[in-house]
């Protein structure tokens, strides 16, 4: 397998490689490689390894081996109830990898941070207070500021800080 050039990306204005490693990956050329859709002569990592490469630093875990695979999976599921959709697109459907695709990587190695379970729950903890920040925000209409959602039945919402016609309006079912 030729090697490849490291990947980068920038975050909070610092620049930083990602580097992976794929040679311990049981059957990589098969399974990690496909051939690239607009140069036959090439080939391009598969959606599924791409992806599990880039989760690397989004979930804090830095290799797939058989004792990291279900905590690999399981990060990549809590991220996506947060996330609201899987990292992974096919045929324009989000999705995550299968729990079977996270083992068939065992051998996946990166450079990324690890973060231990206390890091992580203290990251899941901050991803909530960040979408929770902006829900708040797109709840919040121009011309009504301190307009927030509230339950005002068991089967619809409205908009503290409005007046009951407005309320009655912006009524919309949450079953």
């Amino acid at each position: 397998m030729t090697p490849h050039p490291p990947l980068y990306f920038s975050y909070k204005e610092q620049t930083m490689s990602l580097t992976w490693d794929l040679t311990a990956v049981k059957d990589s050329k098969e399974l990690c490689w496909v051939t690239d859709r607009n140069d036959k002569d090439k080939v391009e990592m598969s959606a599924v390894t791409n992806t599990l490469v880039w989760s690397t630093m989004l979930i804090g875990i830095n290799s797939i081996t058989e004792k990291t695979s279900k905590a690999f999976y399981r990060r990549l599921i809590e991220f996506e109830v947060i996330h609201g959709k899987g990292f992974l697109v096919e045929d324009g459907n989000f999705r995550q990898p299968t729990l079977e695709e996270v083992r068939l990587h065992i051998g996946l190695k990166t450079n990324a941070t690890v973060m231990d379970n206390r890091k992580w729950g203290n990251n899941l903890k901050r991803l909530v207070k960040e979408v929770a920040t902006e829900r708040i925000q797109k709840y919040q209409t121009p011309d009504k500021p301190e307009a927030v959602p509230i339950v005002i039945s068991k089967n619809s919402t409205a908009y503290e800080g409005t007046n009951v016609e407005d309320r009655q309006q912006a009524a919309i079912s949450i079953t």
